[in-house]
């Protein structure tokens, strides 16, 4: 009988958030987190399950297009690497993004920081979708 292994998870709130992180690091695979409470969450169930389910590789979230600063430390602490999609941080007009209205000045300051990333020494990569 063939196992089926949850190899990406996707996380809209913080109540799905945790528990699909732990299962992540059970099986291993990655989460699609888009919006800080969301990857907040994520970092969560991998804390959770750390100690007690180690992993030989990287957990990844994807899409850290948006991440509260004091998390940046625990992508590193907890090995878990942030996968930025560089191509939607454009300000082009052709893709318009209302959500800075929505989300505010200071939380659009979190938006694509790659540099706090690297600078917390957060393991990190790019791709595209």
């Amino acid at each position: 009988m063939m196992r089926t292994l949850l190899t990406k998870a996707r996380i809209r709130t913080m109540d799905e958030g945790r528990p699909k992180a732990e299962a992540l690091v059970i099986e291993g695979g990655r989460i699609v987190a888009i919006g800080s409470a969301a990857g907040m969450a994520a970092l969560d169930g991998f804390a959770a399950r750390a100690a007690s389910c180690p992993w030989p590789s990287l957990h990844r979230i994807a899409h850290c297009q948006r991440v509260h600063p004091d998390d940046w430390p625990r992508f590193r602490d907890l090995g878990v690497m942030a996968n930025f999609r560089p191509i939607w941080a454009t300000t082009a007009p052709i893709i318009p993004d209302d959500t800075m209205d929505m989300i505010g000045p200071e939380r659009a300051l979190w938006t694509y920081a790659m540099r706090s990333a690297i600078d917390a020494g957060a393991p990190c990569c790019i791709n595209s979708d």
